[in-house]
């Protein structure tokens, strides 16, 4: 059972002022609006009786919204009271017809000559049958309508038309259901923590966001909302007051491309609702809660999704910066991202300027080498970066065979040649010591190396 579904506790006014969010658990949660995971924290109660009848009028949505053991049961119960009240119809006809008369059964009917609506209704249970046969097509062949009744005739027209509506709302309500924005937005990732630190000079306030799916989202939108106490002029106390908070992603305004998970980041200034908040004690003192909202359309589907999270005081780190996670791999030749590095920060030196600790940290990671060619920087193997000589070039082409890495001595002959060891068994070893290997003219270097092979191996090396 979730959560946040409390209405499912048949509990007294009392008892929910006693007991949180959590009925079965007597500890304290913080206070939020909205949870980590997205879902609102929020309890509606003293509703009227007759305001419920309310969301039988807007009867898609409320199905949209509902467990599904509710969407269900009250596809199965429609479903079953058509076919119960067609059955009904159909059996008032064959009755007021006199179908079931003793003398006018299907057993007699060739015997008295009679002529019925349905051929082979024998009572209620018949009527039943034929029903659900008539709304599904079924079609046994043992039971038919005839021409002798026009009433019965207008009844079937009725009961393939409603038939064919209600198949029609119930798979149009499973298929909404599995595909709608709630299972949708379980693959964006909103960053555990928030940070505040400086970035080209200003004050910030960022959160990390990303999206694991391999369809990408289109027409993103981003906004927060800061929720906290605010007092009118007058003296009034408007509690869990909302203010808006700009939110950009780099240069893209609030409407990025998620390429891979990007830092959002909005600037502290006179404007913002957290201007107030310039020192770490005072934003813990004070509770806030600041709510992050993104919305987007999925590019496959074109279903449209709002993804929710939400940053208290204690969760919002003063002098952290997020860790980069994407890097450029030139073994494959495309962008990685690290999601292991998705939550983690470290601290800003606090005797350094933050934007000279920016400048001296970022120059270092693998995010500012983004833009860079594949040519500039490393490679995969530091072995290449080296001036490579004659010698130096065979240990760097052997090292990827071997295990551990060979040190030439100042000599100008090669030295001999370790064939890597093998993952053998125990059982394998004690056979080698009775069988031991003959010696074979491959197990050295040959003296001399034909130019046109070094020209090649140099050439190779070359174009990595």
């Amino acid at each position: 059972m979730a959560v946040w579904d409390v209405e499912w506790f048949s509990q007294t006014a009392e008892n929910v002022k006693k007991k949180t969010w959590l009925p079965w658990g007597p500890k304290k949660y913080p206070r939020r609006a909205i949870l980590k995971d997205g879902h609102e924290n929020i309890y509606r109660k003293s509703m009227k009786n007759w305001r419920r009848w309310r969301f039988l009028q807007d009867i898609v949505n409320t199905l949209l919204d509902a467990q599904w053991r509710w969407t269900l049961q009250f596809l199965a119960l429609e479903f079953f009271g058509c076919w119960l009240v067609f059955a009904l119809l159909w059996w008032l006809i064959a009755f007021v017809h006199g179908d079931l008369h003793d003398d006018h059964l299907p057993l007699r009917q060739a015997e008295t000559g009679w002529n019925p609506c349905v051929l082979n209704i024998y009572g209620f249970h018949s009527a039943f049958l034929y029903s659900l046969e008539t709304q599904h097509t079924t079609g046994y062949g043992s039971r038919a309508i005839t021409e002798e009744c026009p009433e019965a005739i207008f009844l079937l027209v009725c009961q393939c038309l409603i038939g064919m509506t209600l198949d029609s709302f119930a798979i149009s309500i499973v298929f909404a259901k599995l595909i709608r924005s709630k299972h949708a937005t379980s693959t964006i990732q909103f960053s555990k923590k928030a940070v505040i630190s400086h970035r080209d000079g200003k004050l910030c306030f960022m959160i990390r966001v990303g999206d694991i799916r391999r369809s990408k989202l289109v027409a993103v939108g981003l906004r927060a909302i800061a929720i906290k106490n605010e007092t009118t002029q007058e003296g009034e106390i408007l509690p869990s007051f909302h203010r808006e908070l700009e939110l950009q992603a780099d240069n893209a305004s609030n409407n990025p491309t998620f390429l891979w998970p990007l830092i959002v980041y909005h600037e502290i200034n006179k404007d913002s609702a957290l201007y107030e908040f310039s020192e770490a004690e005072k934003m813990r003192l004070q509770k806030i809660e600041i709510v992050v909202v993104l919305s987007a359309t999925v590019e496959s589907t074109g279903v449209s999704i709002e993804a929710k999270s939400s940053y208290l005081a204690r969760e919002i780190l003063w002098g952290y910066k997020f860790e980069s996670m994407v890097s450029y791999n030139k073994c494959v030749n495309c962008y990685e991202s690290d999601w292991k590095k998705f939550d983690n920060v470290r601290k800003i030196n606090s005797g350094q300027n933050l934007d000279d600790d920016e400048a001296s940290s970022f120059s270092d990671t693998d995010e500012t080498k983004l833009l860079n060619s594949p040519d500039d920087g490393a490679s995969c193997s530091t072995d290449f970066l080296e001036p490579l000589n004659y010698k130096t070039l065979h240990s760097s082409t052997k090292s990827s065979v071997r295990n551990e890495m060979i040190n030439f001595e100042d000599t100008d002959e090669l030295p001999a040649y370790k064939k890597p060891a093998s993952p053998i068994t125990d059982k394998l070893k004690h056979k080698r010591s009775f069988f031991q290997r003959q010696p074979s003219k491959y197990d050295n270097y040959p003296e001399t190396i034909d130019e046109s092979d070094e020209e090649e191996d140099v050439f190779v090396t070359s174009a990595v």
